[in-house]
């Protein structure tokens, strides 16, 4: 495991999705802009696997294990919610706290809520008839 001690918020959502990362890790909020995980406030909304939630809590611990996501993605999930996979200390450009993540994709974002929103409703209406 990574020896690095460090502070993680934990950003738990209303339906309880929550991700841990530090201070600096950048996080997106519906609206598609970039922001520093301490920046985040209750009542934020995050865009997770379901869709948008509204963040419900935020806590904060020290413990081991500072990692740093290697991908070919712009954004990962971790936890159910979407996060970046880099923090304002190791961004190699693609995002700063400034930038935001194109129309085009929090398009998709939001019709793929919109996909798994009716896929659920449909599933609990034929599993009570």
């Amino acid at each position: 495991g990574n020896s690095e001690m460090a502070t993680f918020l934990k950003i738990v959502t209303d339906f309880g999705k929550s991700v841990q990362m530090t201070p600096g890790h950048l996080i997106p909020n519906c609206a598609g802009k970039m922001f520093r995980a301490n920046e985040v406030a209750l009542g934020d909304c995050v865009m997770t696997v379901d869709g948008k939630e509204a963040v419900s809590a935020i806590t904060s611990a020290t413990h081991f294990g500072v990692y740093t996501a290697v991908t070919a993605h712009a954004l990962i999930v971790a936890g159910g919610i979407l996060a970046s996979p880099f923090s304002v200390e190791n961004d190699p450009g693609r995002h700063n706290e400034n930038s935001g993540i194109s129309s085009s994709f929090i398009y998709f974002l939001n019709k793929m809520s919109a996909k798994v929103s009716t896929g659920l409703r449909g599933a609990k209406e034929s599993s009570s008839s």
